[in-house]
């Protein structure tokens, strides 16, 4: 997956996606792993941070569901207060 996400940052560089990473963000499961981390960390060159949340996407897609049912016009609505 690391090699994967890699190959993919490669092409979207090649259309403009500027070419210092910075940071990487990961979320799910994986996110959890240390090994993994730094495996992602190394491959890229940049630190790795990963959200308070570490579902984070599932949550943001559950959000998402939920203010389109409840027909909101404005989906930043229903995001915290930071």
């Amino acid at each position: 997956a690391t090699f994967a996400l890699r190959a993919a940052i490669g092409v979207m560089q090649r259309h403009g996606l500027p070419a210092r990473i910075d940071e990487v963000r990961l979320v799910g499961g994986g996110a959890r792993s240390p090994l993994w981390r730094q495996t992602v960390a190394d491959a890229f060159g940049a630190r790795v941070a990963c959200p308070l949340e570490p579902e984070s996407a599932a949550l943001g897609a559950a959000l998402q569901a939920a203010a389109v049912d409840a027909g909101a016009a404005d989906l930043g609505a229903w995001l915290p207060e930071r």
